[in-house]
């Protein structure tokens, strides 16, 4: 739940996380890969291993009288499992948030996917990254070199020094959210 709050930039430290979470989610449904709801609990679903394109669970907050639509996602680093929560705005494109974490990669490198300074290139509302291109076709976000991001709704600048962390959530993403893509 902590992480959940964490992608729709909810500040809980010092706070009930639960209480927080039912304040701010309002329902958790699972989805297929169709985009149909199905039957089962968001939070029953195990994704250690493999995410089920017939069991994909999503949460739906209200953040300032806004729907988010929450997506958990699973990939891999360069040492070990990475993870997180992708928070979409109303449109179902736009970034609003996101929280990423790792298994075991290397501090200062890939652990920095985990921190502040990456975090934040998703959630920048000057600069606001979109999953779908101006044409409609879902891109994902790519997480690139150059820092050349800021004006590309579709494309985040990587962790220097961790280039195989920073593909591993490209790939992350990519795979995450577009299996939502029907939803």
């Amino acid at each position: 739940k902590k992480q959940i709050l964490s992608s729709i930039n909810i500040d809980y430290k010092g706070q009930d996380a639960a209480k927080l979470y039912d304040e701010y989610v309002s329902s958790s449904v699972v989805v297929n890969v169709a985009g149909e709801e199905v039957e089962g609990d968001a939070f029953d679903i195990d994704f250690k291993n493999k995410i089920s394109e017939d069991q994909l669970p999503m949460y739906i907050a209200n953040v300032n009288g806004e729907t988010k639509y929450i997506m958990p996602v699973r990939g891999a680093g360069l040492w070990d499992a990475i993870w997180g929560y992708v928070a979409l705005n109303s449109d179902k494109n736009t970034v609003y948030g996101v929280y990423f974490s790792h298994k075991g990669e290397t501090p200062g490198l890939g652990a920095e996917i985990a921190g502040e300074k990456f975090q934040s290139q998703f959630r920048n509302a000057e600069d606001p990254k979109q999953v779908f291109n101006a044409k409609g076709e879902f891109t994902s976000i790519l997480v690139e070199k150059g820092n050349t991001s800021f004006g590309n709704p579709n494309q985040v600048d990587i962790v220097a020094g961790a280039t195989l962390t920073s593909k591993g959530v490209e790939k992350m993403l990519a795979s995450g959210i577009g299996a939502y893509q029907n939803y």
